[in-house]
């Protein structure tokens, strides 16, 4: 099923949001876009970053924001485009990294489609800087846990913004996924200082296609825009 939506740009219509998720997990995520629809909702790049800016002790990197002329060709497919890319300069050796920060939700086909197309480009002439790594945040660490990451994707990471701001006096963590979804936590800073290159991803299958339908659900969102 998602494979077929990921066929098709109108899922990144402005007033349509198509989420695909378990059905032990759909009350929980109409939950959270109920909240959404009701407060503002955050800006979950931002907090990862205004944390880890403030773990003096415990990461040793400092940032420097990148304007977006300066990492896209074009300006085509905007919608597709990340959260914010940029400079990680470590303190101590001053080695620079550049990292592309996009913002996940759980079960989000735009999400979703999202990270396939960064994972591309960020591996192509598509950019005109080279992308160190790509880190892809999540709110919370259930909804990290409980949504399906393809391991098909090998050149990006993720972080729970949950555990950043609860753990604010250890080296801060972030996940791979392997071995159909399981999760691999690291740190940060091993993650950029581990000098992995980038993995092709070659593969054009879905893993989740193989499970069960049933055991999903459908959830539609929409705003007052017309």
């Amino acid at each position: 099923m998602k494979k077929i939506f990921l066929t098709r740009s109108d899922i990144h219509l402005d007033n349509l949001h198509l989420f695909v998720a378990y059905m032990n997990r759909s009350k929980e995520i109409a939950e959270t876009i109920a909240t959404q629809m009701k407060n503002e909702k955050y800006d979950e790049v931002s907090i990862a970053v205004n944390t880890l800016n403030k773990l003096v002790d415990a990461f040793h990197y400092s940032f420097e924001a990148i304007d977006d002329s300066e990492v896209y060709v074009t300006k085509d497919d905007t919608y597709l485009q990340c959260g914010k890319v940029y400079k990680l300069i470590n303190k101590t050796t001053k080695s620079v990294h550049h990292v592309l920060f996009v913002e996940i939700e759980e079960a989000n086909m735009k999400s979703l489609d999202k990270l396939y197309y960064l994972e591309y480009v960020a591996n192509s002439v598509l950019l005109k800087i080279n992308i160190d790594k790509i880190f892809g945040i999540y709110s919370t660490f259930d909804h990290l846990k409980n949504d399906y990451i393809p391991d098909t994707m090998k050149n990006i990471v993720f972080i729970a913004n949950s555990e950043l701001v609860n753990n604010l006096d250890t080296k801060p963590v972030c996940y791979k996924t392997f071995n159909k979804n399981k999760l691999k936590r690291i740190n940060i800073e091993d993650v950029l200082e581990e000098g992995d290159k980038w993995e092709p991803n070659k593969s054009c299958h879905f893993p989740w296609i193989t499970r069960d339908i049933r055991y999903s659900t459908f959830l539609f969102k929409t705003t007052s825009e017309q």
